[in-house]
């Protein structure tokens, strides 16, 4: 994640985030997952991850991270907060996948 960090390429550190948020989940570390996640969101706040509309990438990168986030808080049973995140995962999602596409179902459940 360094390499990538050093050369600015924030599409690979946002996935980077990714892989290391489903190994602290499966160390059952929840929270530290979370907070991984919340790096992804945050990358976007700052403007280094671009979901615009040409972007469909990292527009799925983010919603990844979210429909993660939700069911991270949905083993740590934090419900209402886990279906805020499932649904800003499916919006996003719908944004650019169409209905037809077969990845659309797994935000949907």
């Amino acid at each position: 994640m360094k390499a990538y960090t050093r050369r600015r390429d924030w599409p690979h550190v946002a996935k980077c985030h990714l892989h290391t948020a489903c190994i602290l989940s499966r160390l059952d570390r929840h929270d530290e997952s979370i907070r991984c996640l919340g790096q992804v969101l945050a990358m976007v706040d700052e403007g280094k991850l671009e979901v615009g509309n040409n972007n469909a990438q990292q527009l799925l990168l983010v919603s990844v991270a979210y429909h993660n986030i939700a069911v991270e808080q949905l083993i740590l049973r934090h419900v209402s907060e886990a279906c805020v995140s499932s649904q800003n995962a499916r919006r996003l999602a719908r944004l650019c996948l169409s209905y037809s596409n077969r990845y659309l179902p797994n935000f949907e459940a």
